[in-house]
């Protein structure tokens, strides 16, 4: 029996480090068909013409289309503005950017924003309260 997968929505995910965000992503949506657009450099108008052509590729099941940079240049976001705000069918966009200002307005009024923090180590003091007394603690 096939698992039911929910209906996705495009969005904005902020993260620190694109490679735990890229992590992230793979956990998070196992079991969905996930294509993923990561430049080595800055998001180009290149870059986001594969990701249309990707869009349009039609999909019986819920495809998820991943684009992740530290930058995207205007040209880019401008050329995709049209294909977040009516995505085709069963398509969902997660756009990763290590801030949420890289992005035009126009496109952060129209997705919703995730932030994925990074997870701080907490370090164990190896203090025993039940053995503290006040002059230990104000000492």
């Amino acid at each position: 029996m096939e698992v039911e997968l929910e209906k996705l929505s495009s969005h904005i995910l902020v993260s620190p480090d694109l490679e735990k965000a890229k992590e992230y992503i793979q956990n998070r949506y196992e079991g969905y068909r996930v294509v993923s657009f990561f430049p080595e450099k800055e998001f180009s108008i290149e870059d986001a013409k594969e990701v249309v052509k990707e869009a349009y590729i039609a999909e019986s099941k819920q495809k998820i289309i991943v684009l992740g940079a530290s930058s995207y240049n205007i040209y880019s976001q401008n050329s995709l503005l049209k294909i977040l705000e009516e995505p085709p069918r069963n398509i969902a966009f997660i756009l990763i950017a290590t801030s949420k200002t890289g992005f035009l307005p126009t496109i952060r009024s129209r997705l919703r924003l995730e932030t994925l923090q990074n997870q701080r180590e907490i370090k164990s003091l190896n203090l025993k309260l039940s053995a503290l007394d006040a002059k230990d603690i104000y000492t």
